[in-house]
């Protein structure tokens, strides 16, 4: 029996959850649970943008998932870093703000599913943003979502630039306006130097909410489902099993990997493949985990001449170092990254599809300072990206451990 009943139970507090958290709690009438498998986001690293190199493989922050061995790709495993921490992937990621695009939404509501066009979701998007620029047809102003421009330019990314549009890519200033298309800096998640994930911008503000809990740890073990409705949650603390009830709403945000694994657990998808791994089937739902679309990268490194890229600037090797360095106490400074520049290209420009091919570019300061980047600090990486895949993808496999690898 659950010994504590709330209206709404999020589980994960990552992307999606901590702005939940905030919404659904903001009235004050209704009692919500936010349930985290991973800690607070007290990890000094986060919160320095450039430390997303350090976060990218730290298992106290991060899942540090990979793919089964894949057959198109010579029977290589692909790392895939998937945030573990209040915020979820937007703590540890590489702050791009990038929406999705366009011609997808739109193409899941001409699916039948309402509500979901771009034109639908765009004041959503619009809602939540802190744009520096201001407030215009395609972004917000007043939101609590930070999106700010690279405060750090050189010539060898304007460069870069210069290159893509000689190739025939339009200069595109905004990836986040009326097209995707083209090569330009991108904008950050960032406020006053430090990085603004959700769980800064929604959740922070919340927590001081009489009729919000939130609870870190806690590793969901399943939803309970009677009568074909889902009425309750077990989670794991501590080794200990806890079930909470919900009396309105259960939302399950726990990323494009662990939202379709604990549905699984529960019971809730292909009965064939719950079967096969002796999990009772509660509700056949062949779709779940299924169709995942993703941007698998290829990195390229291109040698530089030595006079082509300015290599006087210190190495900054400790957090409190980075701290300093980008965020004054008492003065805001604009971010500093290296993947500053970069592009969305179509792949087939002929067949009139939407750019689906994201290329972010990277200058070779990383390395130098301890964090990450190309093997020599005379090289620079130029990343391709697919984040449309033909055939359908798989992401989970049922495990009778939450805690498994799905």
């Amino acid at each position: 029996m659950a010994s504590r009943h709330y209206d709404f139970i999020i589980i994960g507090a990552g992307s999606a959850g901590c702005v939940l958290a905030n919404r659904l709690s903001a009235d004050g009438r209704h009692r919500v649970l936010l349930l985290e498998a991973g800690g607070r986001d007290t990890y000094p690293w986060i919160h320095v943008p450039i430390g997303y190199g350090k976060t990218m493989f730290n298992q106290a922050v991060n899942w540090g998932y990979y793919t089964e061995a894949e057959p198109e790709l010579q029977g290589r495993s692909i790392y895939w870093p998937r945030g573990k921490v209040l915020g979820g992937s937007s703590s540890i990621n590489g702050l791009i703000y990038i929406r999705g695009q366009a011609e997808d939404f739109d193409d899941w509501a001409a699916r039948g599913n309402r509500g979901w066009s771009f034109a639908d979701v765009l004041p959503y998007f619009r809602r939540s943003e802190d744009q520096a620029r201001g407030a215009d047809a395609f972004h917000g102003a007043d939101g609590p979502l930070a999106v700010t421009d690279v405060g750090e330019r050189n010539e060898l990314v304007e460069a870069f630039l210069e290159a893509g549009q000689q190739v025939g890519f339009p200069r595109n200033d905004d990836f986040n306006g009326a097209h995707q298309e083209g090569v330009g800096y991108f904008q950050l998640n960032v406020r006053n130097g430090w990085r603004c994930s959700t769980a800064t911008a929604f959740l922070r503000p919340a927590r001081r909410r009489p009729n919000l809990d939130v609870e870190t740890g806690a590793l969901c073990a399943g939803i309970d489902v009677e009568g074909g409705r889902a009425v309750g949650v077990r989670y794991l603390r501590d080794g200990v099993e806890h079930r909470v009830a919900a009396d309105r709403e259960i939302v399950l945000s726990a990323g494009a990997i662990n939202t379709p694994q604990i549905l699984e657990l529960s019971g809730i998808g292909d009965g064939e493949v719950l079967r096969g791994a002796g999990v009772p089937v509660v509700h056949h739902l062949p779709g779940v985990g299924r169709n995942l679309q993703d941007h698998l990268a290829g990195p390229g490194h291109l040698p530089l001449h030595p006079a082509d890229h300015d290599q006087r600037r210190p190495a900054q090797p400790r957090a409190q170092d980075a701290h300093r360095a980008q965020v004054p106490a008492r003065r805001p400074r604009p971010a500093r990254r290296r993947d500053q520049p970069g592009g969305r290209l179509r792949a087939q420009p002929a067949r009139g599809r939407a750019p689906r091919h994201p290329v972010p570019f990277r200058d070779p300061e990383l390395r130098r300072a301890g964090l990450a980047g190309p093997p020599s600090s005379r090289a620079s990486r130029c990343r391709a990206a697919s984040s449309g895949p033909r055939a359908p993808a798989r992401c989970t496999s049922p495990a009778r451990s939450p805690g498994a690898t799905p």
